[in-house]
């Protein structure tokens, strides 16, 4: 039995300062009428980012943790430009292969991702600027300065020989994760921010109340996860230590967004409306003030797990074991509220069609129940590999509020590898 919750990679005052900082700075964004695309990279990149990096250099002291790979203590090794240059060389082949990959793939010559590339474009040119300097001093500290970076530069030199295959495989799945979610996370958080700031629907009934919080809770969110593909520095210890190298995981993650989900939900998962409890409440009683707020309550514990990553989060990746927060509490608490907000949202349980009707869509949405399922437990699978994980989900199985159920449903409980049980 496990006592003790072990420490969290993050801080949640910290996230919630660089929260407030990122919302001040939108709302004098919008006064000075700042254009969106040169805004959002602001807000993103500046307000947000800056003050959670500075307070966690300061106050956490992130770049001197262990898992960063990083020497302080020790004299500096000799600049060598000869490896410097080759992993220049890398990130170049890398982001004209992500480059290739957008131009060939035709899903992203369609104009759903117009607002992306006038944004992509603006944070090359910060990658451009950047990169060499941050490659040249995170060399001369790196413990094993021949990294993923480096492992890139000597395939796109021609130099196979030398090559680390593994890491070289995984700098690719890093770079595959960011590549594709990095867009559907941009172009979200990019609607969301200007149907707030252009929000002239007033707040005359309960409904539009409904949907500007809910918009801005989700905005809140994608601030957030589209930080999180953007920077991943080993300097600020949010690098990925490892992307997840199972299939099925990868499968189960991708159908849940653009395009895999339009199938899912179109032709083989289609569940209901999330709007659909607007209808079934017509018009503005208690009742639909009620379910609207336990709607609302749920997207926001939904958004607060998305602060508890501060800085750290991405799709299919670890990045450090995340302790605090709503995470306190419950293993997976996003997935929980995320899929409990569905059912009050799409109502399945309730409609005018037959009875068979209804069961069929319950069937439907308890479905996208279990691929969250699978995706939480190909995720613990990944996470096992490193034992302070292993730690929390062992003392989530006694302390959790949801362990009652695990220890009625033994299926929901977390069993570690043999190797690394206790």
């Amino acid at each position: 039995m496990v006592e003790k919750l072990p420490d969290s990679i993050t801080n949640n005052y910290i996230n919630a300062t660089g929260l407030l900082t990122a919302l001040v700075c939108t709302g004098v964004f919008y006064i000075y009428k700042i254009p969106m695309t040169t805004a959002s990279l602001a807000v993103l990149l500046i307000c947000y980012a800056v003050p959670i990096a500075l307070l966690e250099w300061i106050v956490l002291r992130v770049y001197r943790y262990p898992s960063t790979g990083l020497l302080w203590r020790q004299k500096l090794r000799p600049l060598s430009y000869r490896r410097i240059i080759i992993k220049i060389t890398g990130l170049a082949g890398t982001l004209t292969t992500v480059a290739f990959l957008y131009r060939m793939f035709p899903e992203y010559s369609n104009n759903y991702y117009d607002s992306y590339w006038p944004f992509v474009k603006q944070l090359l040119g910060c990658i451009i600027v950047s990169a060499p300097f941050y490659i040249a001093f995170i060399d001369q500290r790196l413990e094993n300065p021949e990294d993923e970076l480096w492992q890139a530069g000597l395939f796109f030199t021609g130099t196979w020989t030398e090559v680390d295959w593994k890491k070289l495989r995984e700098h690719a799945l890093n770079w595959l994760i960011k590549a594709y979610f990095l867009p559907l996370m941009m172009i979200s958080l990019f609607s969301n921010m200007v149907l707030l700031v252009g929000w002239n629907k007033g707040f005359d009934h309960f409904l539009l109340i409904y949907d500007f919080l809910w918009n801005s809770l989700y905005t809140v969110d994608l601030l957030v996860v589209t930080c999180g593909y953007i920077l991943s520095l080993r300097l600020h210890d949010s690098h990925i230590r490892t992307p997840n190298p199972y299939a099925a995981a990868w499968a189960v993650a991708l159908v849940c967004y653009k395009p895999f989900s339009n199938l899912r939900f179109s032709s083989y998962l289609p569940y209901g409306s999330e709007e659909a409890w607007k209808g079934w409440f017509s018009c503005e009683t208690i009742f639909q003030v009620l379910w609207g707020t336990c709607i609302l309550i749920l997207t926001a514990m939904y958004s607060y797990t998305s602060l508890n990553f501060g800085l750290r989060f991405s799709n299919l990746t670890h990045r450090g074991i995340i302790t605090n927060g709503a995470y306190r509490y419950s293993k997976h608490p996003a997935y929980i509220t995320k899929n409990l907000s569905w059912w009050l949202a799409a109502m399945p349980f309730v409609g005018t069609g037959t009875g068979f009707d209804i069961f069929r869509t319950c069937i439907m949405l308890m479905l996208v129940n279990v691929i969250y399922y699978l995706r939480a437990k190909t995720e613990e699978k990944h996470l096992s590999t490193d034992p302070v994980y292993v730690q929390y989900a062992l003392y989530m199985n006694e302390k959790a509020l949801l362990a009652p159920l695990g220890r009625l449903l033994p299926f929901l409980q977390y069993k570690p590898p043999p190797q690394l049980a206790r």
